[in-house]
């Protein structure tokens, strides 16, 4: 699924919502205290009291506004979750059926990322993405709040980080790749958040470049985008995902468990450290042989670890195919 986000529907009556608890939302501010606003009742100015935790300045240009301190909001009052409470700033990215803007709530002050669903939204897939949303809980993956609903569109109010994908971030760089310390951040991170989804039984199965967030002055990564996600502990058959970043085993549409998100990490691994995709095709067809073939060839710059962690990645036997090892990133 690509990356995507939501269109605001000025003036749209009949919104309900569905709170995911515990919520915790999190806002940047220049100074250590929020002065409640006289309009706000009792409920919201105890909110607005919490304590601020100071965090490390990032230095991101990008995120100023929100990036000086750090606030944590027990809930969001019910009365206040409601689309027209959100001022749009910017349009992080679209896609076939959703759209992402950045918003401001107008009465809290904190920033979010909106994706909003429209009519021609697969809602079984848009069910089961927020269902695997609010299982989790961790400091590499986006977070939702809560969701919106209205006659014409949903709207899940997310966690705001960053409006650059890792993909955008590589292709800005002069030279189109990471030196080996860069990547072991990144991949450090990125193996936490699978070892986590994969602890839960969660499979991601888009696993690209497009779907990772990054801070750029910091390295710090989340993954977004659980429309493919899956919870289960059973193999699966359905072919899903993006064609570059597919596992053999989806190419010649066997069953297929976890071990998929492990390819696609390793793909996104050697992007990273090469700047090359490790397969390519001048079509589909020959793009699918060379990924069944799972032949490797590396660039004279790199080094043996680096070979020896993707081809542990890249195995197309996939109860052969490890995760990113200890030993690459110490």
């Amino acid at each position: 699924m690509k990356q995507n986000y939501y269109r605001q529907q000025r003036g749209s009556a009949g919104a309900t919502s569905n709170i995911v608890p515990p919520l915790q939302i999190k806002r940047q501010q220049s100074t250590n205290k929020i002065a409640a606003q006289p309009s706000m009742g009792s409920h919201l100015r105890e909110i607005m009291k919490q304590q601020f935790v100071p965090t490390t300045s990032t230095n991101n240009i990008q995120n100023e506004i929100i990036r000086s301190q750090e606030t944590y909001l027990q809930e969001v009052p019910v009365e206040l979750q409601d689309i027209k409470m959100y001022q749009i700033l910017n349009v992080l990215g679209h896609g076939a059926t959703a759209e992402v803007k950045m918003a401001r709530h107008k009465m809290l002050d904190f920033v979010v990322a909106i994706k909003i669903y429209g009519s021609n939204a697969n809602i079984q897939l848009l069910e089961q993405e927020v269902l695997i949303l609010q299982l989790l809980s961790h400091p590499n993956i986006i977070k939702l709040y809560y969701q919106l609903k209205t006659t014409q569109s949903i709207y899940l109010i997310q966690e705001y980080f960053s409006p650059m994908t890792l993909d955008t971030y590589l292709k800005g760089r002069t030279i189109k790749r990471l030196s080996e310390d860069q990547a072991k951040i990144i991949g450090k991170q990125l193996r936490n958040a699978i070892t986590y989804l994969h602890s839960l039984n969660i499979i991601h199965r888009d696993l690209k470049l497009e779907n990772i967030l990054i801070d750029p002055s910091t390295l710090k990564i989340k993954l977004i985008d659980f429309g493919y996600s899956i919870q289960t502990d059973k193999e699966l058959s359905i072919q899903c995902g993006t064609h570059q970043y597919m596992a053999p085993e989806l190419i010649k549409q066997q069953n297929y468990d976890n071990k998929v998100d492990v390819w696609a990490c390793g793909v996104i691994l050697f992007r990273l450290l090469t700047g090359l995709f490790p397969f390519k095709g001048n079509n589909d067809a020959e793009l699918n042989k060379k990924i069944i073939a799972g032949k490797l060839e590396f660039p004279s710059f790199m080094n043996g670890s680096s070979k020896t962690l993707l081809q542990g990645m890249l195995n197309v036997n996939s109860q052969q195919r490890t995760l990113i090892g200890s030993d690459f990133l110490q």
